[in-house]
């Protein structure tokens, strides 16, 4: 077995046309997803800048001062079961807005003549190409993602404006590079122009991240040995809203092979601490998974089971956190934020927000005031959640199964 994962800091799944936007083409990704499981309902364990996908690495949730008590992490693990890790990081690993887990020895690509994606992509393809059909190998590349800095290509930029019907000149061109290089020269902007500018570079940014899954996924194809490849594509956070949102913590997910036949979907709910777990039931021998999981503390899942069989189901809701003590919960049918008063320790009444879901994704419309069971059902299990990682201790998998919550 070999397994890339492609990590983005930040992609909302709103961009992405296999989650339904009809505005922005990524035909990579809508490429990818007839081959792949896509997961509707994935959830970031945490978007604080602090805490953000430490769960990649350790399974764990953090307490409010983004501490765990960590004990063992996902790569230590694989090259204990003689897997050949690679670790590549997009630029410089300081500019990384979700820390590097340093046991995986990561190494960062730079600049390169291209941007710094295509340098990280190009070092990715070489080593899938390099791969020996004799070894197990994980390929964790590890990109910025759709709020970088870095400057997209000035292809990608013209072709977006080009699809807007904007028609771009090459001084047109020159001039936008300038000023988004430049804060002082964007400042100058009314607020509308640095909408329409952000928006633009933002859309082509997408685009480029969409060439860059195509260049993966078309180097996996090209091995003999397609089978034995996995690709899971995923993100830290969605949308780059300050506050708690749907959007923000409801990430992409999408699991592929070159040999699976169709696409599929799976409405369960699933979280960025399965991610390391199926990993690691991917590469651990058949003896020794039930030992890996246990060493875990039970808090993540192997997607492996959902993957096969769409009935499969774990959980009935899913917490994650935000920052400045906002908390979140969500089912198939609600979303819940509040805050956290660690002096009452308990979430304070006045920011209860409740929002309906699917319907509002945008979280326009707080229905806690209306609908007071759900809301006092949903405080409740959030409420247990922080007491938990308050304490130290790890929510266990049958925490987050609950039949009255599933019949809200």
């Amino acid at each position: 077995m070999n397994v890339v994962v492609l990590s983005f800091d930040q992609l909302a799944l709103t961009w992405l046309g296999c989650y339904g936007n009809q505005w922005l083409q990524t035909r990579n990704f809508d490429r990818f997803a007839t081959r792949a499981v896509v997961f509707d309902r994935c959830y970031a364990e945490s978007v604080a800048p602090a805490t953000t996908s430490h769960a990649w690495w350790d399974v764990r949730y953090r307490n409010l001062m983004a501490q765990s008590a960590v004990t063992s992490n996902l790569f230590e693990n694989v090259e204990e079961m003689e897997v050949r890790l690679i670790a590549l990081a997009e630029g410089e690993l300081s500019e990384h807005r979700v820390r590097v887990d340093e046991a995986a020895k990561w190494r960062a690509t730079g600049e390169g003549e291209d941007g710094t994606l295509a340098e990280l992509i190009e070092a990715g393809r070489q080593a899938i190409e390099g791969a020996s059909p004799d070894e197990q190998l994980l390929i964790w590349l590890k990109a910025f993602g759709s709020d970088s800095t870095e400057v997209p290509a000035i292809d990608f930029i013209e072709r977006y404006a080009e699809d807007e019907g904007l028609e771009p000149t090459e001084e047109m061109l020159t001039e936008w590079l300038v000023i988004m290089s430049q804060p002082e020269l964007f400042a100058q902007l009314d607020e509308d122009q640095q909408q329409d500018l952000q928006g633009i570079f933002a859309a082509a940014r997408v685009m480029e991240m969409d060439a860059a899954l195509g260049e993966v996924w078309d180097a996996i194809g090209e091995r003999s040995d397609g089978s034995d490849w996995r690709l899971i594509v995923t993100s830290a956070s969605g949308e780059g809203m300050r506050e708690l949102s749907t959007n923000r913590v409801n990430v992409p997910l999408l699991i592929g092979c070159p040999t699976w036949e169709e696409s599929r979907r799976r409405p369960e709910l699933v979280s960025t601490q399965d991610v390391p777990m199926t990993i690691l039931e991917w590469f651990s021998p058949e003896e020794s998974r039930a030992n890996v999981v246990e060493r875990y503390g039970g808090i993540g899942i192997s997607l492996e089971e959902i993957i096969r069989d769409p009935r499969r189901h774990y959980r009935d809701f899913i917490c994650f956190t935000g920052t400045g003590g906002e908390m979140g919960l969500a089912t198939k049918h609600y979303f819940l934020t509040a805050r956290w008063d660690s002096e009452q320790k308990s979430l304070i009444e006045e920011s209860q927000h409740l929002f309906v879901l699917p319907e509002d994704r945008s979280n326009k419309i707080n229905v806690a005031g209306q609908d007071f069971e759900v809301t006092a059902a949903l405080v409740e299990r959030l409420t247990a959640f922080v007491h938990q990682i308050e304490a130290g201790d790890q929510p266990a998998l049958n925490f987050f199964a609950n039949p009255s919550i599933a019949a809200l």
